[in-house]
């Protein structure tokens, strides 16, 4: 199996199972009239000022983790494993609420908080 082959597989597999992947498609390129090959044409996905201006939800809940941490009295890796939780699953934004380890850490008073930080959408 060429190396293309098995990273467009790989690609569709992930989104098929719901994971995050990038779109991805083969094409033929053809330089000045001459085959210069078969490559793979993948999406870049990176947060930059250049690029178009989106929020950067992940650096909201590592700033909300670690303001839990702190009101909850979570120290080391339990610290970090919060942390890493709440970067992969987000729904705790748009919900207003997150249980962790079985207990519920975030009310609505935190999460008005962490939302004015957020700038407003032009």
């Amino acid at each position: 199996m060429s190396l293309s082959l098995r990273n467009k597989t790989s690609y569709d597999l992930s989104g098929k199972m719901g994971m995050v992947y990038l779109k991805s498609t083969n094409v033929e390129v053809i330089l000045n009239g001459v085959y210069a090959g078969n490559y793979q044409l993948v999406g870049n996905v990176r947060i930059d000022k250049s690029r178009v201006n989106i929020h950067n939800w992940e650096d909201v809940a590592s700033d909300a983790a670690k303001a839990i941490a702190k009101k909850e009295g979570i120290k080391g890796d339990a610290k970090d494993a919060l942390e890493d939780y709440m970067t992969e699953h987000l729904e705790w934004i748009t919900s207003g609420s997150l249980s962790y380890n079985g207990k519920k850490l975030i009310r609505l008073k935190i999460t008005t908080q962490i939302f004015r930080k957020i700038p407003a959408e032009r």
